[in-house]
């Protein structure tokens, strides 16, 4: 008797439907599988696109993760976000995932928790009037001049509380409000958002 097996044939794929992106799961951290779930990728095999490498120990390239199935988003301009981050960790806060890019900080929150809250001197994103991604580098990787994780996200599903964050943003502000009264007056710190309603 033959014991030998066949290999099984991947999932048929019906004419119209397209197949989920795969991620292969060995060698990636808790925080790299969970990014990959919030983007809608399975844990099977390889997914082309997704944290792609030069080599097979080459670095990764950012993966493009949408906005507004597992988070949302608030950017802050670095210098306030910095402070923000201090007081939430000097309050005992948890802080989720914190991505530092091009002079802002993006803190990950719960999906509806943040919206239409007053953040004051950030942005919130959602992705809901218009599809939006955020490009995150692996988690564990070393950190590039443009993108770095502040906060990696480790794998539990914890993001911030954006009441918490809200209330840290004021408090920083006019903490150095008091301390510099007249420090850029009528002007927009760099890396501000724009005063506009497009994300």
């Amino acid at each position: 008797m033959s014991t030998a097996r066949t290999a099984r044939k991947p999932p048929a794929v019906r004419p119209g439907e397209r197949m989920k992106p795969m991620l292969r799961t060995r060698g990636l951290s808790p925080g790299a599988l969970w990014l990959a779930a919030a983007a809608g990728c399975s844990t099977v095999a390889p997914a082309p696109g997704f944290w792609r490498t030069t080599g097979t120990e080459g670095p990764t390239e950012p993966a493009a993760v949408p906005i507004g199935r597992t988070f949302h988003l608030v950017r802050v301009p670095d210098g306030p976000a910095e402070r923000a981050h201090q007081h939430l960790k000097t309050s005992a806060v948890k802080v989720g995932p914190v991505l530092a890019h091009h002079h802002a900080w993006d803190f990950f929150v719960p999906i509806w928790l943040a919206d239409g809250r007053d953040m004051p001197g950030g942005v919130v994103i959602t992705g809901t009037r218009l599809p939006h991604t955020v490009s995150c580098p692996m988690p564990g990787e070393p950190a590039t001049t443009t993108t770095h994780w502040v906060v990696a996200p480790d794998g539990s599903g914890t993001l911030t509380d954006p009441r918490s964050l809200s209330k840290a943003l004021a408090h920083t502000s006019i903490r150095e409000l008091l301390q510099h009264p007249h420090a850029g007056a009528g002007q927009r710190e760099e890396g501000a958002p724009e005063p506009t309603g497009g994300y």
